[in-house]
């Protein structure tokens, strides 16, 4: 799950529009990492000269990213992007074929193009590639050279690689080749499902069944027997699996980590924060949200490490006026039991 508030002016489609723009990709260069994906680790073994088989593996870049971050926030403050898309799973041919069906218009992508960083990489290589830190963006023809202006002061490249067209196709070129032509909507919208023949859920029965009960305490059990009926219980077990699996502090913006409390709080650069937590039950988690100075407030009730302490109001709070410098401070002071 990914957090956060934004602001609803500031939103930017991944829908390509306007015939003739152009499509330019910024980022990292395109490599066979993430090409097969799983595919290839589910019918072969790995030997130590198996390169080949390196590609289902994704290669991360921090630092490119960041910068990519950072570009791309720019370009948007300018006004300098009709459109953008990250370019995830199935790479190029994921992100064009999504924004040329969001925006009910065509692209032509010449692969040729497309800044490689390793040699002889085939069309469909570089079509399915799953690179990272790659953005692909639609531009006005007038605004391309400001695009790569801002890119270069960010050390980001940015290579022309398209256009926007008028009809529903996406056409793959290699120099003057073409080597894919297919309507948009084979790749988005008719893609091929699976034909399970569900029977309806019966109206008598819950369709995800009844939850399993817990053990039930009557007050005449013993201190170890009460122990392990509130240890194995899936509410107050540890939540460490599942936060453990992903970073809880990108940006620096969390100031009470999980574990730490009832929920884990974010501060966000207005003053105000917010404050998550997940139960195991139907509904995951939990959210709050402290709007502004003195509008609101995120309760985090349990402080396991803390007794007796009050935070002050969020603008007298340093780790939320200064949120890079979160984990820092409250290493040295680890207070409040609200946030108001």
């Amino acid at each position: 799950m990914c957090l956060g508030i934004a602001p609803h002016a500031r939103l930017t489609r991944s829908a390509a529009a306007g015939p003739g723009n152009v499509l330019v990709l910024l980022g990292a260069l395109t490599g066979r990492d993430g090409i097969g994906g799983a595919s290839v680790l589910a019918s072969a073994e790995l030997g130590e000269d198996d390169e080949a088989k390196r590609p289902s593996v994704q290669i991360g870049d921090p630092f490119t990213e960041k910068k990519l971050l950072e570009c791309c926030l720019d370009l948007l403050d300018r006004g300098l992007l009709a459109s953008l898309q990250d370019l995830g799973a199935a790479g190029l041919t994921s992100s064009a074929s999504e924004m040329a069906s969001k925006g009910g218009v065509g692209l032509d992508i010449d692969v040729s193009r497309v800044p490689l960083r390793e040699p002889g990489m085939q069309p469909f290589e570089i079509m399915i590639s799953e690179s990272q830190e790659r953005m692909l963006c639609v531009v006005e023809p007038e605004r391309v050279a400001d695009v790569i202006a801002v890119c270069e002061r960010w050390e980001v490249p940015a290579t022309t690689i398209g256009a926007v067209t008028a009809d529903d196709r996406l056409r793959v070129l290699d120099h003057d080749a073409v080597v894919a032509d297919l309507p948009v909507h084979v790749l988005v919208d008719d893609c091929p499902l699976y034909d399970l023949d569900p029977a309806p859920p019966s109206p008598d029965a819950p369709i995800y069944g009844a939850a399993k009960a817990g053990r039930v305490l009557y007050g005449h059990e013993s201190p170890g027997d009460t122990l392990l009926a509130l240890i194995g219980s899936p509410n107050i077990a540890s939540r460490r699996p599942v936060f453990e699996q992903y970073d809880p502090v990108v940006q620096s913006r969390t100031v009470r980590r999980p574990e730490e409390a009832d929920a884990a709080v974010l501060a966000l650069a207005d003053g105000s924060a917010i404050a998550v937590s997940i139960r195991r039950q139907r509904q995951a988690s939990r959210v709050r949200s402290a709007p502004g100075h003195g509008r609101g407030r995120v309760r985090v009730r349990r402080q396991p490490r803390v007794r007796r302490r009050r935070a002050a109001r969020a603008d007298q709070l340093p780790e939320l006026r200064q949120p890079r410098e979160a984990p820092r401070r409250l290493a040295a002071d680890r207070g409040g039991g609200r946030l108001g």
